[in-house]
């Protein structure tokens, strides 16, 4: 049931996506030829590109094409764009698991820290630096890393990526810097989400009886309730990472990665619609199956969700 609404889901998506970018001002044909081009070179060339087709015929065989694997050619770099897509797929994907690890790493130790000492100082403290947090953005924290790590310190790299070939250790320290920027917002989200699970899990009788059998407070919390707390957790780790795949357009641009990010910004600007519906239905479909992960994972986490069907 889950797998048809997903796919019910995306075909749906497609039609948006496809429409949305199809009734855009601007046609493609003229700006490869730019302003100068001779009408009868436009037309041919709209021709080539199948843009004198009805939206609905060039939407199926958009889609059909996908089926197939073959995204189409891309009116800007003239290359198949799934070449494209997955060239620059290698550096957003990391950069996001990265924001994630990052958000993970930080986000649920303060939540857990701030919940085991609710109403005190530290707790206090830690919800206000995840507000501060959640203020800022992730640009201009971007740019108060590289002003810090790069320019002052020089221990990152402001900006670029080596590529993967150059060897792992100097790709992973080029989006380091980026994936801070990404996920310190992500890791106050996910710090106020557990620090409101762990204080209401921790009110429950088998924490109590936990504390009864000789155990601390902090190890009480630590080994049943934020097991216990862990389904609103993951809803929440599911729906950042699509955030963050998503995120990337602005960071990357900020840091000039070659990724999903500033692939759509260049697409936009050159109204280079195959390469920019195919990234763009790329980060819908992932969107979707992290739901559809997260969805399992939450029957697996609470049996409960297993009995409401």
């Amino acid at each position: 049931m889950r797998l048809a609404v997903a796919a019910a889901t995306l075909l749906c998506a497609s039609v948006l996506v496809f429409a949305a970018l199809n009734v855009l001002p601007g046609d493609p044909a003229a700006v490869m030829l730019g302003t100068e081009a001779r009408p009868d070179t436009l037309a041919a060339l709209r021709l080539q590109m199948g843009l004198d087709q009805p939206l609905v015929v060039r939407w199926w065989n958009w889609l059909a094409g996908i089926f197939k694997g073959d995204l189409g050619t891309s009116h800007t770099y003239g290359v198949p764009v799934a070449d494209l897509v997955l060239a620059r797929a290698v550096v957003s994907v990391p950069l996001a698991a990265l924001a994630l690890a990052v958000a993970i790493g930080i986000g649920i130790p303060a939540g857990l820290f701030a919940g085991s000492r609710q109403g005190r100082m530290a707790d206090a403290l830690t919800m206000g630096a995840a507000q501060i947090g959640l203020a800022v953005p992730s640009f201009w924290i971007g740019i108060l890393l590289v002003l810090l790590f790069a320019i002052l310190l020089r221990w990152l790299p402001a900006g670029g990526f080596p590529g993967w070939a150059e060897g792992i250790l100097p790709a992973i320290l080029a989006l380091l810097l980026p994936a801070l920027a990404l996920g310190l917002p992500q890791a106050a989200v996910l710090a106020r989400v557990t620090r409101t699970a762990i204080v209401e899990t921790a009110r429950l009788d088998f924490v109590r009886t936990g504390r009864a059998f000789g155990l601390t407070r902090e190890e009480a919390l630590r080994r049943h309730a934020l097991p216990n707390a862990l389904p609103p957790i993951v809803t929440v780790i599911g729906l950042q990472f699509s955030f963050l795949l998503a995120g990337t357009v602005i960071v990357e641009n900020v840091f000039y990665l070659p990724g999903l990010g500033r692939l759509i910004f260049q697409s936009i600007g050159g109204r280079d619609l195959p390469t920019l519906m195919s990234v763009i239905m790329l980060l819908v479909a992932t969107v979707i199956l992290v739901n559809l992960v997260v969805d399992l994972a939450l029957l697996r986490l609470d049996p409960r969700l297993r009995l409401r069907g």
